[in-house]
């Protein structure tokens, strides 16, 4: 009996064991379960009060193999579909799928999937849902339509947007097949606004009309009220970027009107949200974060939560408010992450860039930017589509790199006049304009800048209008029209009363000083209270103070020499690490072979004789030790350890430089070289290596597995040295193999070989003398240390290199 109940409990998983007796009503679980657990064997108590109990894993893999290999595949998919359907009557879904996909009962899958997809959607549970999705058969999606709509939201969420596109095009042919008028009419919806997304506008205004078409020729028009919720939204969407903020505005009213009437919470949100967006583009920043403030509650997160996050603190920047600023970016980002929205994430990391510009930390900045981009163009984003360009620009203007700003902002322009819309071109033409303003080549600048005025005054974008014409008017005193330059400034002054624009006004003035100290401009200035702390730093010498082209990894580790690790640019302190074990365990993983090591390695080679209950009660708090450390003032959190098949190791998604592979590296590029004869590039990947060993691995540190690794190491160094002083001498390099020789000879001093090496380089060149020395040094070390005398192939080479000299 004991027996039987141990397979059929294998089927449950973790705290579920709690369910048994309702699913196995006719055995005694939690009797026999607590006489199991008493005779230790593989089961254990979770809560003392709640009787919950756990099958240790292997244990539980073992019993359901054997299970399935006593009653065969069917009856065990009939125990699992049991196991789905008491679940689903519980009405705990997720669990109830789970078993019906591992039961291959996809059609029952499926009807769950089709119901409780959209709600998973909105409780933001997309990794659950994209991970059942995965595992539906694509001939069965075809009988469950619903289930692509699903699966082109996860793709968009993950910026997939040509993935997403082919999904909706297939679903949208089902629903028709179908006769599915309000299936069809989701999916061009949703095929809108994901085209709108890749800022093609015009298509997706088409298709809007096209469903509405769809919706109005339906006799039960009134049953499609969330459709027209939706699309309301998408239009208003379209018209922001063609600039019609009045018809956008309308629309996101109507969006608000429609969710509440439908008790939408999560359309509310996002209408209220959109509403702010018409104010922030015309510049009136206080009016939008009054919008935006109403999308944030004390309930739960949901995605569209993150984009609010973002935009408010895109605001703050504006506004000076850097604080605010990096609040709402932190609350931005783990959403972000709890919900693996990778395109915005790289919008989030390019705002820290910005944040980080406008403090004056400009190696931090040009860090977030590289992190951003690497995501765009992993996600297939073209950069040009985005702000980052521009905010490098920006940020290399700052750095006073004139030349390469202007450079950054012609290739950009060149791209959107390829295929951007009017207002990013013209966005791209003022960013030129300001840069060429500053290397003071003013020609045939005022007419252009004149005209970005008056095209920004016209769609009512105001801070472009301030800047556009604090700019013209600095062209105009350049160039001795002091009444036009009045009238600009006036203008830009005004503009900034208007809609407090005091932190970028207060910025200006402290990058262009020339202008603003003119007396009669410095006399039309308003009294600005701005701490002057809080504005932009102009380096002095930029080369020293910032590193754009460096690549940024997601993870740094440095042994050789000294123990240092980086995530994303940031030394990591020996504060951050609880104890010094989590720290040499994290590089005990990382330097092992495939950056990945067995549990019981870790619990053999730094728990060896401890007592089993001390393990148990410490090393997971010790992995966990570890994760936080490397999550060090991240606003990034990453799992950079993770865990999978009974071993510990480095996250594969990560990026990483790690010393003593990129050492081994060179160590089997310089081998594949000498096979094939290739000298320099061999000779390249040796003194690569000897760039990388920059002393003795983890230094300080004298554990058996470190001391082990040492010595191989250093035995390899010395392999390098030796190979390199051969090539350099049989090039004629006399001076490189002296110095490869006496840098052996300092990690070995016997190394007779060396010495022989040494003696017929100085013989090469004629320097007798020195080959005298040079015996007479190897012949006092060896009878000092070891009290005997050299080989005698090393005292024949020294009489023939004596009697050719």
């Amino acid at each position: 009996q004991m027996q039987q109940l141990l397979l059929h409990l294998s089927l449950l998983k973790g705290d579920y064991l709690r369910f048994c007796q309702q699913i196995f009503p006719e055995a005694c679980c939690l009797d026999l379960l607590s006489d199991l657990r008493g005779r230790n064997i593989f089961v254990s108590l979770l809560d003392d009060d709640k009787e919950e109990y756990r099958i240790h894993p292997l244990f539980r893999d073992f019993l359901q193999y054997k299970l399935r290999r006593d009653i065969g595949i069917d009856a065990f998919r009939q125990k699992l579909n049991k196991i789905g359907e008491f679940f689903e009557s519980q009405g705990d879904f997720e669990q109830a799928v789970d078993y019906f996909l591992q039961a291959e009962n996809f059609y029952k899958a499926a009807q769950i999937l089709e119901k409780q997809g959209s709600i998973w959607l909105e409780k933001g549970k997309i990794i659950v849902l994209e991970r059942f999705v995965s595992q539906i058969p694509e001939d069965k999606l075809s009988d469950h339509p619903e289930i692509l709509l699903h699966k082109a939201e996860i793709n968009r969420l993950h910026g997939k947007t040509d993935e997403a596109l082919n999904i909706l095009q297939k679903a949208s042919r089902i629903f028709e097949e179908k006769g599915d008028v309000r299936g069809k009419a989701e999916a061009l919806h949703l095929m809108a606004s994901v085209i709108r997304r890749q800022g093609r506008v015009e298509t997706a205004l088409q298709l809007l009309s096209e469903v509405e078409r769809l919706i109005d020729s339906n006799r039960e028009a009134n049953a499609f009220a969330s459709v027209r919720l939706k699309m309301a939204n998408t239009r208003g969407l379209c018209y922001i970027k063609q600039g019609k903020w009045d018809e956008a505005e309308e629309c996101f009213k109507l969006t608000l009107k429609f969710a509440e009437e439908l008790l939408d919470e999560k359309y509310i949100k996002i209408a209220l949200h959109n509403m702010a967006l018409p104010a922030a583009f015309r510049g009136d920043f206080t009016e939008a974060l009054r919008w935006f403030g109403k999308i944030f509650t004390d309930s739960k997160s949901i995605p569209q939560e993150a984009i609010g996050h973002l935009n408010v603190a895109r605001l703050h920047i504006f506004r000076g408010e850097l604080n605010d600023a990096e609040k709402h970016l932190k609350q931005a980002i783990e959403i972000c992450q709890a919900f693996n929205l990778k395109d915005l994430m790289a919008e989030v990391l390019e705002a820290f860039g910005n944040l980080h510009r406008e403090k004056g930390e400009y190696q931090k900045a040009a860090d977030f930017y590289a992190q951003a981009e690497k995501i765009y163009i992993g996600l297939g984003i073209d950069l040009s589509t985005q702000n980052l360009l521009e905010e490098r620009a920006k940020l290399y203007l700052l750095l006073g790199w004139d030349s390469k700003a202007k450079g950054l902002a012609e290739r950009l322009l060149e791209s959107r006049n390829k295929r951007g819309s009017q207002l990013s071109i013209k966005i791209a033409q003022f960013l030129l304009a300001y840069i060429r303003a500053a290397m003071q080549d003013l020609k045939d600048l005022e007419d252009e800048v004149c005209e970005l005025k008056d095209f920004f005054r016209e769609k009512e974008l105001n801070y472009d209008e301030a800047q556009a014409a604090l700019l013209l008017a600095r062209i105009y005193l350049a160039t001795g029209k002091r009444q036009a330059a009045f009238e600009a400034l006036e203008r830009a002054l005004d503009l900034t009363a208007r809609f407090d624009y005091d932190y970028w006004l207060a910025s200006e003035i402290k990058i262009n000083p020339d202008f603003f100290n003119d007396p009669d401009i410095k006399a039309m200035l308003p009294d600005l209270q701005i701490v002057p702390d809080t504005l932009p730093v102009i380096a002095r010498d930029p080369g020293k103070i910032v590193n754009v082209e460096a690549k940024v990894f997601d993870l740094v580790l440095c042994t050789f020499g000294k123990i240092e690790i980086r995530r994303a640019n940031t030394l990591i302190p020996q504060s951050a690490w609880i104890t010094r074990r989590a720290r040499d365990i994290f590089i005990f993983i990382a330097t092992s072979k495939n950056r990945r090591i067995l549990k019981d390695n870790i619990i053999e080679t730094f728990w060896m004789d401890e007592d089993p209950s001390i393990v148990e009660k410490n090393f997971h708090p010790t992995i966990s030790h570890i994760r936080k450390a490397l999550n060090w003032h991240q606003p990034v959190k990453v799992n950079v350890i993770t865990f999978s098949d009974g071993a510990y190791q480095i996250n594969p998604e990560l990026s990483c430089f790690i010393d003593t592979e990129e050492f081994e590296f060179a160590l089997a590029e310089a081998h594949k070289a000498r096979i094939s004869e290739d000298i320099e590039k061999m000779k390249l990947n040796l003194i690569r290596a000897t760039e990388l060993y920059a002393g003795e691995f983890m230094p300080g540190v004298y554990d058996d597995w470190v001391e082990e690794k040492r010595r191989y190491f250093d035995s390899q160094y010395l392999r390098v040295l030796g190979s390199l002083a051969k090539i350099s001498f049989s090039q004629k390099d006399f001076a490189s193999v002296i110095n490869y020789i006496e840098k052996l000879l300092q990690k070995d001093p016997f190394r007779e070989d060396a010495y022989r090496l040494l003696m017929q380089t100085y013989a090469a060149q004629g320097k007798k003398a020195e080959v005298v020395r040079c015996f007479n040094e190897l012949q006092n070390v060896l009878k000092k240390e070891l009290n005997v005398q050299p080989s005698s192939r090393t005292v024949k080479l020294f009489h023939e290199l004596l009697e050719r000299a």
